[in-house]
């Protein structure tokens, strides 16, 4: 019962934020082509180029885009994953993961986990909470 209550709100808290977007939300949830580009050649040449060469350029994608927060963008990769339950707490607020994959925060070229981002004041915790709603729907689909 609490599950479905639960599902029921997150459900109706993502309708409202892609109906109505989110006040400290930058952007709609499309990320701009030129800057999805701009994320995925930074992240490949900084992350995956010598750690996973067999990997190419054109097969990064960004999978999940969470939003843009005060300049910062929140986003997940295709990157290979193995299967495992993850789970990180920043601020009391839970955000679980099906696989390796992880959020990163993308903030003039440089990327953070989370916590460094919310830590640094990239993110605020409204923006934590937001993200967390929407990794855990995703997650639980």
């Amino acid at each position: 019962m609490k599950k479905t209550k639960l599902m029921m709100m997150t459900l109706i808290l993502l309708a409202i934020i892609l109906l109505a977007g989110c006040s400290s939300n930058d952007e709609t949830l499309e990320l701009n082509p030129v800057v999805t580009n701009q994320v995925r050649y930074d992240y490949y040449n900084q992350h995956l180029k010598l750690s996973n060469p067999n990997f190419s350029f054109e097969e990064l994608e960004v999978s999940t885009y969470f939003g843009t927060f005060n300049g910062s963008v929140v986003i997940m990769f295709n990157t290979p994953s193995r299967q495992m339950i993850g789970q990180v707490v920043i601020a009391n607020i839970e955000i679980n993961f099906a696989d390796s994959r992880r959020i990163l925060v993308w903030n003039e070229g440089i990327f953070y986990g989370l916590g460094d981002a919310f830590e640094g004041n990239l993110l605020t915790i409204e923006d934590i909470r937001l993200i967390a709603d929407i990794q855990n729907y995703n997650v639980n689909v």
